[in-house]
């Protein structure tokens, strides 16, 4: 999810860069926007929420949806593994919902050195 720093900039570098850009409607509205992006040794999974993302319906749906999409991404042969930022433990909560593995210790990363987490798909 954005951080909220920018989320329509941040949006297009992520579509746009995209091996992998899936959207989820909320009675025809986008909920949230979800993909990943072949770095090469590994791919980079990503989702982006909008307002519509509130709600256990939508949660619910995404779960649903995401875990088995998440697990045919891993099926397909590179990894799965990124960086969440570790303050937002709502995603970080989410993504260990969806499978992935998130490690305790977090790390600066970017420019502004803010703190990360890592995780995988295990």
């Amino acid at each position: 999810m954005a951080t909220g720093r920018h989320p329509y900039g941040l949006f297009a570098k992520r579509a746009l860069a995209a091996t992998v850009c899936l959207v989820a409607y909320r009675d025809g509205v986008p909920a949230a926007v979800l993909g990943y992006t072949d770095c090469g040794d590994h791919r980079a999974p990503w989702m982006m929420g909008t307002d519509q993302i509130e709600g256990h319906a939508v949660a619910r749906f995404l779960l649903e949806f995401g875990r088995p999409l998440v697990r045919s991404w891993a099926q397909e042969g590179k990894p799965l593994r990124h960086r969440v930022y570790a303050e937002n433990e709502v995603h970080i909560k989410f993504i260990k919902m969806l499978g992935f593995e998130v490690d305790e210790t977090s790390h600066h990363y970017g420019p502004l050195a803010a703190q990360f987490k890592e995780f995988r798909y295990v």
